[in-house]
């Protein structure tokens, strides 16, 4: 009996930490994108969360650093920018950053 209630608790830790996990840190869909005229589209996927900067780099090489728009959506123009393959960091207001690979033809 002892054995069962210990496997009870365990199981029910591991549900209330798996709910407070997803409470806490819900899943958020954040977006890079580049378009066909060398715009560069980012997306926090939180309406509270505002992007602050972003930085492109060529390797270990920063090439760039924008201004965020200080919202959830961003869009900048990157025709100035060299053709080639890039590392694309945004950083938000909430301290989080995500970053992707993007491709300026």
């Amino acid at each position: 009996m002892k054995r069962i209630s210990v496997y009870a608790a365990m199981l029910l830790c591991l549900c209330l930490a798996q709910t407070n996990a997803h409470t806490l840190f819900p899943s958020v869909a954040s977006s890079i994108v580049i378009t066909d005229d060398s715009i560069l589209i980012t997306q926090t996927g939180n309406p509270s969360e505002n992007i602050v900067s972003i930085q492109l780099h060529d390797g270990a090489t920063l090439i760039t650093t924008m201004l965020g728009c200080k919202q959830p959506k961003c869009s900048n123009d990157l025709s100035g920018i060299a053709s080639g393959s890039y590392q694309a960091t945004v950083f938000t207001d909430a301290g989080n950053q995500f970053s992707s690979m993007i491709s300026i033809r």
